[in-house]
C-alpha cells in the first residue's frame, strides 16, 4: 500500500506505479472544495495512463462526521459521477468515528479476492482461489460473469437486498446509497462456475441517470418496490420504461416486493403485484430482507434463467454452422438448407 499526494510533482510517481496496481483510492475532505478540485485532476492523470481502465477507482470522501462544515455537497459528487465515461465508485466515511470503513475495505478486498481466468495456460501461473460456496482444489476457470443490476426507488431496501446476500446481515438504519456499488460473489450451475457481479445502484431521482450507464451491460434486472410505499409501486412503470428507454438489449427483469415482515403496513397486495408481471412478462417475488426471506431464491432463480438463455443462444449460434467432410465451416439456413 502507497500514500502519495495529490500533486503534480508526484506524477512520476503515479505513473510507475499503476504498472501494477490493481485499486486506487482517491480521498478528499468533504469540508474542503479543493481538495474535491485537486483529486478530479489527479483521477483525470491516471485515466490517461490507464487507458484499458483495469484500476479499480474509489473516489473516498472523508470527515462526514463534521456534517455542519460540510462543503462538498452529495449533489457535486453526483454530477462528477454522472460525467465520468468509466466506472468510479464513491464511499462517504469518516476516519475519526470509523463511520462506513467496513463498506470501503470489503470494496478494496474484493478486488484482490477474485481473479477472471480465461485460458488453460493462465490456470497453471495462479494460485488457489476459493469460492464463497465451496472450495476447489485447483484454480477456478471462470468463463462466464452474470452481471445483475438492482434498480427502484430510494429506501425500498435495494442496499439491504445487497447488504443481505453477501454479509448476511441487516440494519435497519437507512443509509443513501451514492452512485453505483458492485460486489462479486461465485456460484454453480449444473457444474459450471459463474462469477456474480451485482451492482447496487442509488434510487432517488437526482440519482436516476446514474444507472442508465449499465442497463447496456447487464444480463439481469431485480427491480424492487416497497409492499408497504404505494408510490415505490407505481414507479415500477417508470423504472420499466427507463430501461426500455435506455437498453437495446433483452434484459432479464424479475419485480420483487420486499419487506413482507410489515405485514400490517402492506398496502400492495400481491395479486395486484402479479397484474404488473404479468403485463411486463416478468416474475414476481415477495421479500423480506430483514428475516431473509427469498433473497438468495430471487438470485438463484435469476442467474439460473440467465443461464438457461445463454445456452439458447450458443445453441441458436452453433446450429446456423455446418462442418462439411473437408472440415470446412459452412453456414446454413435456418430450414437447414446450404
Amino acid at each position: 500500500m502507497y500514500e502519495i499526494e495529490a500533486d503534480e510533482k508526484y506524477i512520476p510517481f503515479y505513473n510507475s506505479l499503476i504498472v501494477d496496481c490493481r485499486c486506487i483510492l482517491f480521498m478528499f475532505d468533504v469540508t474542503n472544495p479543493a481538495s474535491f478540485e485537486k483529486i478530479q485532476e489527479t483521477i483525470n492523470r491516471i485515466g490517461k495512463k490507464d487507458k484499458s481502465n483495469r484500476i479499480t477507482k474509489i473516489l473516498v470522501g472523508n470527515k462526514i462526521d463534521r456534517e455542519e462544515q460540510r462543503l462538498v455537497s452529495i449533489e457535486n459528487i453526483r454530477e462528477y459521477l454522472t460525467s465520468q465515461v468509466n466506472f468510479i465508485k464513491y464511499k462517504d466515511i469518516s476516519v475519526k468515528n470509523r463511520e462506513n470503513l467496513f463498506d470501503l475495505l470489503h470494496s478494496i478486498f474484493d478486488v484482490y479476492r477474485f481473479k477472471e481466468i480465461h485460458s488453460d495456460s493462465e490456470l497453471k501461473d495462479h494460485s488457489i482461489y476459493e469460492s464463497e460456496k465451496h472450495s476447489k482444489k485447483n484454480s477456478i476457470y471462470v468463463n462466464n460473469i452474470y452481471k445483475i443490476i438492482l434498480l427502484g426507488d430510494g429506501t425500498v431496501g435495494k442496499s439491504s437486498f445487497f447488504k443481505r446476500y453477501f454479509y448476511d446481515d441487516f440494519n435497519d438504519n437507512y443509509m443513501l446509497t451514492m452512485g453505483v456499488d458492485d460486489k462479486f460473489k461465485f456460484i454453480k450451475i449444473n457444474g459450471q462456475e459463474i462469477k456474480l457481479q451485482i451492482w447496487d445502484t442509488a434510487g432517488q431521482e437526482r440519482f436516476r441517470s446514474l444507472p442508465r450507464k449499465y442497463y447496456e451491460h447487464a444480463d439481469g434486472i431485480i427491480l424492487i418496490y416497497d409492499v408497504t410505499n404505494k408510490d415505490s409501486f407505481k414507479n415500477v412503470s417508470k423504472w420499466m420504461k427507463d430501461i426500455s428507454d435506455n437498453s437495446k438489449r433483452n434484459n432479464t427483469i424479475y419485480l420483487v416486493g420486499n419487506k413482507i415482515d410489515l405485514i400490517e403496513n402492506k398496502v400492495v397486495e400481491f395479486s395486484e403485484a402479479l397484474e404488473a408481471a404479468t403485463k411486463y412478462n416478468t416474475h414476481l417475488f415477495e421479500i423480506s430482507c430483514k428475516f431473509d426471506i427469498n433473497v438468495s431464491e430471487v438470485l438463484k432463480r435469476l442467474s439460473y434463467e440467465i443461464y438457461k438463455n445463454n445456452l439458447k443462444i450458443k445453441k441458436r449460434n452453433s446450429s446456423s454452422f455446418n462442418i462439411d467432410h473437408t472440415g470446412k465451416i459452412r453456414q446454413t439456413s435456418c430450414c437447414g438448407k446450404e
